[in-house]
């Protein structure tokens, strides 16, 4: 696990990370990077992490059924590959908390992973020309 020091040391090197790229867009643009586009770099890393851990976590499930099927087929399954993906998944869940924390440090609230948006099906010309005859 990462001690509490090396948690803090992370923390401010993202926030360092932050203040680079607001450094960034104010030497490119000569304006100030906007709030909301430090909040979005701050929300990807959410995003990017989140996303890390629920692969991690994906994994472990396909992990174990094949051991189970191993253990039912008689066979002697080795415990390695899913000790290695434990640890890996206790290492992105802190990785994940971290990019929450500084997310919560600029932003004031927790970040929340936004709720898939569907994409309604676009409509082709010919589907357009049809319903503009047949409605109006």
């Amino acid at each position: 696990m990462v001690t509490k020091n090396i948690t803090s040391n992370l923390i401010k090197s993202k926030q360092s990370a932050l203040a680079y790229v607001e450094a960034s867009h104010k030497a490119k643009t000569g304006e100030a990077a906007n709030e909301y586009f430090l909040l979005s770099v701050a929300s990807g890393a959410c995003y990017n992490s989140k996303g890390a851990v629920d692969y991690k976590r994906r994994q472990i499930t396909e992990a174990l059924i094949d051991y189970e099927d191993k253990e039912a087929r008689g066979l002697e399954p080795s415990s390695h590959k899913l000790d290695g993906l434990d640890v890996e998944l206790d290492i992105l869940m802190e990785m994940h908390e971290i990019d929450l924390n500084v997310h919560e440090s600029i932003n004031g609230t927790k970040w929340e992973p936004r709720d898939k948006k569907r994409r309604s099906a676009q409509l082709s010309d010919e589907k357009k020309a049809y319903f503009k005859k047949k409605y109006g």
